[in-house]
Parts: structure tokens; sequence; C-alpha cells
């Protein structure tokens, strides 16, 4: 979590002005808009769905009425006084015309009550009294032929109940007379076209909702999708389905299902199933309609709001970013005044304080700088002061090393002498042609040369020196007497010192933008202790001292000229060598260093 915060605290104002936005605002009416759809769409879905449930009822309603008008029609004619009495086996009629009168009662009765109650119902009586007068058209005797029917055999095999049978485009149903002691006197069948059913279920379109009759084997035997009549739909998903299970899935969509089973509904009806299958797609039409009408207005709504807020955003964090505009110009020493805000806000007093400190900055600036200006001209003239104290020790101290060795050599050889005079007369005459603290390195080697011929004279074959300089670096600036010193130090600290004497080497190169200058010799050299005392008092606070002349004036100058950026370094093991490296600045590959 608090690397969360953190994070937000490297976000511009902007950033974070934008991101409050989509938390507070954006967020939440995503969310109330997301609930509110659906809320509404489920809703709407609810009651979509119940009005298609209410139709398949309602559907199913009818069917039953119509079944149980069919049904009632059946009993009441198969408990029947009259007709039991008239077919009872025990009635004989004495002859023919007795037999007739009782048939035309019977028939009028019958007959012209189907024609009241329903036309389209062809009703038949089956019975056995052999003495009773038959039409073959309502009333036929049962033989042989009639007993081996499915229809008569099933009927009778019922013991009672009614039974339902599809034939020929027809639907029937059939039930046993018997008298009040149980013996059977015949069946009554009543038949009626399918037309009666079709005309209930044809009301409705196939495409928005599809019924269907089966029997319960699956066979289709009435639709309103005429191309499922006659189909054995027994292997479908919403035939086999579960009991509950509403939604179905096929090749075309999805389904919402209802099925009905006429035997579970009265046990005198058939064991048919009508099946009710009516697309979601349609039913949650307006519902799809009424979410896309909410999205779009809440999206309007998200728009017309993130228009003003980035209105707004976009001048509040334009007046910031004028702020931090003028805190870097004032930072990088541009204190130059832009108009005042005229907003009395928080961001405008902010503003107008920021200005009232910039003419206070610039103020002070100025008194600063012209404080600075003079601090500098005095730390100049100082450090000339400095320089020209170190440098006077620098040339009387060999001046007088030199006028020892001529003071030895006049008692020996004279044209020794006059040489050593010549070359201490050059080393007089560069010093004194020097101007300023700079010189060339050309004109350091050569008062190096010089002073390396005077030595020469004193001490012979004890002392060598080998000089190796790239060409290219010669004309390089450097402070005066920073090399002569050093190997004066070698000569006498180092050589001197051995027997046998010993070699002096002075190496310049130029390497990674800096001007590296090395004075070795292979003298006595230095133990660790004296190594570490000599560095110590090398970096010694006293800048002009008595003591140290050499090592210690030349490494104060370097310092003076170029503070921290410049290196000088002390090596040595004792009687073996002795190495001091000295590393200037450069500006260039010209190996010119920077002062």
């Amino acid at each position: 979590m608090k690397r969360f915060w953190r994070s937000l605290l490297v976000l511009n104002i902007k950033m974070k002005l934008l991101l409050l936005f989509c938390v507070t605002i954006l967020l939440p009416l995503t969310i109330i808009t997301q609930i509110v759809s659906t809320l509404s769409v489920n809703k709407i879905q609810e009651q979509a769905v119940s009005i298609a449930r209410g139709s398949a009822d309602q559907n199913m309603m009818n069917v039953q009425s119509l079944l149980e008008r069919y049904t009632n029609i059946c009993n009441r004619y198969s408990f029947n006084d009259r007709l039991i009495t008239t077919l009872s086996l025990d009635e004989r009629y004495e002859d023919p015309y007795a037999s007739f009168q009782a048939y035309n009662l019977i028939r009028n009765i019958f007959v012209n009550d189907i024609v009241t109650i329903d036309f389209q119902i062809d009703m038949k009586i089956y019975y056995l009294n052999p003495n009773f007068t038959q039409d073959l058209l309502n009333f036929i005797q049962i033989d042989r032929t009639i007993e081996e029917s499915q229809m008569y055999k099933r009927t009778v095999e019922a013991d009672g109940q009614i039974v339902w049978r599809y034939e020929n485009d027809t639907f029937s149903l059939s039930k046993t007379i018997t008298d009040y002691n149980g013996i059977l006197l015949g069946i009554i069948k009543l038949e009626l076209p399918l037309s009666e059913i079709r005309s209930l279920i044809n009301q409705h379109n196939p495409d928005e909702m599809k019924l269907m009759f089966t029997d319960a084997g699956g066979f289709v035997f009435a639709s309103n999708d005429k191309t499922l009549e006659g189909a054995d739909v027994s292997g479908e998903a919403f035939f086999t389905a579960q009991e509950g299970q509403e939604v179905l899935y096929d090749n075309d969509g999805e389904y919402l299902y209802t099925p009905a089973n006429f035997k579970r509904m009265n046990d005198s009806f058939p064991d048919w199933n009508m099946i009710t299958m009516m697309p979601l797609e349609r039913i949650l039409k307006e519902s799809s309609e009424v979410k896309r009408k909410v999205l779009l207005i809440c999206l309007a709504a998200l728009l017309v709001s993130s228009a003003i807020f980035f209105s707004i955003l976009d001048r509040i964090t334009k007046r910031i970013r004028s702020l931090v505009k003028r805190m870097k110009n004032v930072g990088e020493g541009n204190f130059r005044m832009v108009e005042s805000e005229h907003s009395n806000d928080e961001i405008g007093v902010i503003i107008n304080s920021f200005d009232r400190m910039t003419v206070s900055l610039n103020s002070l600036f100025h008194e600063n700088v012209e404080t600075r200006l003079q601090l500098k001209d005095v730390a100049i003239k100082k450090r000339e002061a400095e320089l020209y104290a170190l440098q006077s020790q620098i040339q009387p101290h060999f001046l007088f090393n030199t006028l020892e060795s001529i003071r030895m050599k006049l008692h020996r050889n004279n044209e020794d002498a006059a040489n050593m005079i010549l070359n201490l007369s050059k080393l007089l005459r560069t010093n004194l042609n020097m101007k300023g603290d700079i010189i060339s390195l050309s004109e350091e080697i050569n008062l190096v040369r010089s002073y390396l011929a005077i030595q020469r004279h004193r001490f012979k074959e004890r002392l060598q020196y080998r000089i190796d300089i790239q060409e290219e670096l010669l004309d390089c600036s450097i402070p005066k007497l920073i090399i002569q010193p050093l190997v004066e130090n070698a000569i006498k600290h180092g050589i001197e010192k051995k027997w046998g004497g010993g070699t002096v080497a002075i190496t310049v190169i130029f390497s990674g933008e800096r001007l590296h200058i090395e004075i070795e010799d292979n003298g006595v050299g230095m133990n660790a202790g004296k190594l570490d005392e000599v560095r110590h008092k090398l970096k010694a606070e006293s800048t002009v001292s008595q003591q140290g002349i050499g090592i210690k004036n030349v490494y104060d100058r370097i310092m003076l000229h170029y503070g921290q950026t410049a290196r000088m370094d002390i090596q040595s093991r004792s009687e073996e060598w002795t190495r001091i490296v000295i590393e200037l600045p450069c500006s260039g590959n010209d190996g010119n260093t920077q002062a």
C-alpha cells in the first residue's frame, strides 16, 4: 500500500486530478449505469418471460378446456341411464318395430345432443345386444371385425378409462359402457378433426412461438410450424429436457421451453405433450433496446461531464504549468517578470506570492553577484601573491645549490666551472624571461635540461637522465617550475645518497583527456613510514612554509591552479625507486591544460 501511495507522488497534478475524476466520478457512474441497466433489463426480462409463460399457459388452458369438454361428453354418455337400459343384454325386444322405436328414441336424443354441443363430433356407439337395431352410422353392433380391432381391444383393456387415439388426421376418445353390475354392454367412441386443436395453435406466428403436440413417443401430430408435423422429435433436446429446465439451446439459438403433459394434469386426458418454444431473442428484444438507450444516455452524460471536467482541468493545470515554468526560469537565473495573476483563488495567491519572492530574489541576486565579484577579486589577488611567494622560493633555492656546485668546482677545474656558469646563465635568463604563471612544456623541459647539465658537471657518470615526451605535447601549457623542482628533489634525496649514483627518468604523455607527467629515479627510495610522512606533509594546510620547499611547493601551486581536478601522487620502494605522478586536466586532445 505504501508503494502505491509513493507511486502517486511522482505523478503530475494533471494526472492526479484525472485519476481523481476516474475514481470519484467515472468509475461510480459506470458502476451505477451498469447496475441500473442490469436491474432494468432484468425487470423487463422477467416481465417478458412472465408474459410469454402466461401466453403458453393460456394456450395450455384452452386445449385443456377442449379436452375436458370431450372427456365430459364421453363420460356423460357412457353413464347415461337410458342408453344403459336400452343396450342392456337383458332387454329383449318383442319385434323389430319395438327395437326400431327404442333405436329411434335414443338416436334422436343423442345425435341431436351432439349436434347441439359440437357438430364436428362424430359419435359412434358399438353394442353387444343382438336385438337392438343398428344404423351402421352411429349405432353399430359389435362383430368379430370390431372385436379384433385395436380400438376395441384397448378400450376394453382400459376397464372404464378413456382411451385416446390419433389416426388419419383425426383424434378420438373411447370408453366402455357397462351396466350397473359391471357387465360390458358396448363402447362409445367420439371422433374429432385435428382442426379443433389447430385452430388454437395456428393463432400464433411460429417465428415468435412454436407450438406442437406430440404423443408419448415423440411423434408430432399437430404444430403451427408445418415443417414439424409428422416429424419424430423423440431425440430432440426440447423433448428429452428434464423437468424444470426452462432454457434450451439448438442450432437456431436460445429458446424458452414450456412443456405440458396432459396425462399428468388429468388421468382422463391423453398421454400427449404440448410443447411451447419461444426464442429468447424476441422475448428480450425490448430489454436489449432499453439497455441500449440507458447506455447511450449514460454515455452522453459521461461525455458532457468529461468535457466540462477537462475544460476546468486544463484551466487549472495551465496556471500551475505557468507557475512551474516561472520557477524553472528562476532556478536557471532568469528573473524576468511576467504579468501577475489577477485571480484571488489559492493558485492565484501562490503565483502572486512567488512573483513577489522573485522580485526579492532578483534584488538579492544582484547584491550577491557584486559581493562575489569583490570576493573573487580579493581571492585572485591573494592567489597571485601566494604564487609569487612560492615561485620566489624556488629561484633562490636551486640558485643556491648551483652556486654551491660552482664553488666546489672552482677548486678543481676552471673549464668545467665555465660550462656550469654558462648553463646557470641560461637558467637565469630563462627564468627572467618567463612572463606570467603559465609556460609551455617545451620551455619547462629546456629549463630541466639546463639544470641537469649543471648537475652532470657535479655528479659526472653517477647521474644519468632520460626524457621521453611526445612531440605534439611540447606546446602544451602548464604552470612554470613544476617539473624542475621535482627533478632537483630526485637528485638530492635519491641519486646523491645512493652509492654509484642512478638515473632520473622524465615521461610526459596524453591519455584519457589528461596530461600525465612522471618523474622517476632509481635512488635510495623511502620506506612505508617515511612515504606516509611525506604524503601527510604534502597535503598539510600551510601553503607557504620554510620547510618542504620542493615537492610541497609544487603541490600547493598545482592545487592553486587546478583545485581538485588535478592529482599529484608519490610512490616509492625503499632502496629501489621513487616515482612522482602528476595528472592535469586538459580541454581536448591537443593536451592544453585547463587552469
